[in-house]
């Protein structure tokens, strides 16, 4: 598949597959711009992930006169505080633009005190599906989070009850034809009945350098790569950049990788093929991450759980999550 550009006002008429396919959505009617530049059209979520594409959508959704009806991430607690510093710039931005702010929506499990993910790896003793090869964690940490939400949320409500259904649109880039692709061809095994599915940047065929470009040009500083911080796609120089900015991270990230070694079967640790104890910059951090789990261990011998909080568990590190818990949650 290869991505076209089409003026976005008058887009090319969706007669085949490929168009569906570019787009992400099913039907005879794909959804493109031209749906929202109608006084009748469906209620528009993009899904905001506190990066570089989502960010040159909403400002191109500016430019174009479409204002989004809400704007929606889901956190899962392990961002990097540079991520988290940004929502604050971006929501500055969307009051000036007359857009609604970045609606916050984060996990809820009414049965275990996960807060976050850091807190389910830390009880459970494993890491992130991604390190297994099991994709990704953004169907139990994000997907059913942003679910939770909208399934209480009085418009879409409203609009499923008059059978229409709510357009997210999704910041794939129009290079990534594989994710798209993908994408699709699960939708079409599991059909909606509550959403379509918008791919703006394929169908404006924006790939990475376009969405900075575009970003650059709204005069606003340029959101750093979302991912979090114990992700195990991170590259070498990433961790390595974790451990020099943010030592107390690292280290949090350090003792996930340490309490998983017993179920560890199929890989060596968060970079799967690798430990990232193995690494050089590791090396300064062991004698503390030791310590951390001879007292953990006594605890437990004791007869007590220990505390999942990372924060917690590591005695004199305060992560910076002041700037991420004062930020305004969705009930």
């Amino acid at each position: 598949m290869h991505a076209k550009t089409t003026d976005p006002a008058h887009p090319a008429e969706a007669t085949g597959d490929a168009q569906t396919t570019l787009y992400g959505d099913i039907g005879p009617e794909p959804i493109t711009t031209a749906t929202f530049l109608q006084a009748d059209r469906p209620l528009l979520i993009p899904a905001y992930g506190i990066g570089r594409d989502s960010t040159a959508i909403l400002i191109k959704l500016k430019r174009l006169g479409i204002r989004p009806d809400l704007i929606l991430t889901a956190d899962v607690g392990l961002e990097w505080p540079e991520t988290y510093a940004y929502l604050p710039v971006m929501n500055e931005w969307l009051r000036g633009s007359d857009f609604p702010e970045v609606t916050i929506v984060r996990k809820r499990s009414p049965h275990v005190c996960d807060l976050t993910l850091e807190d389910e790896l830390l009880r459970l003793g494993l890491l992130p599906a991604i390190a297994y090869g099991k994709g990704s964690c953004s169907a139990k940490w994000k997907i059913s989070s942003q679910e939770y939400f909208l399934n209480r949320w009085e418009p879409a409500v409203l609009s499923w009850r008059r059978g229409r259904k709510v357009v997210r649109a999704i910041g794939y880039e129009a290079t990534e034809c594989k994710r798209v692709d993908e994408a699709s061809t699960y939708r079409q095994s599991n059909p909606s009945a509550k959403y379509d599915y918008w791919h703006p940047l394929v169908e404006w065929g924006y790939g990475l350098d376009e969405c900075v470009e575009v970003i650059r040009d709204e005069g606003l500083p340029l959101p750093p790569k979302s991912a979090c911080w114990l992700c195990s796609s991170s590259k070498k120089h990433e961790i390595e950049r974790l451990a020099r900015t943010h030592p107390d991270l690292f280290l949090r990230a350090l003792l996930v990788e340490r309490l998983a070694e017993p179920k560890n079967r199929t890989v060596k640790g968060l970079g799967r093929n690798f430990a990232w104890s193995s690494l050089p910059c590791a090396a300064p951090f062991l004698d503390e991450l030791r310590r951390i789990v001879e007292e953990r261990e006594r605890t437990r011998a004791a007869g007590f759980i220990p505390l999942t909080r990372g924060a917690r568990i590591i005695h004199g590190v305060t992560p910076p999550r002041v700037t991420r818990e004062s930020l305004p949650v969705a009930a």
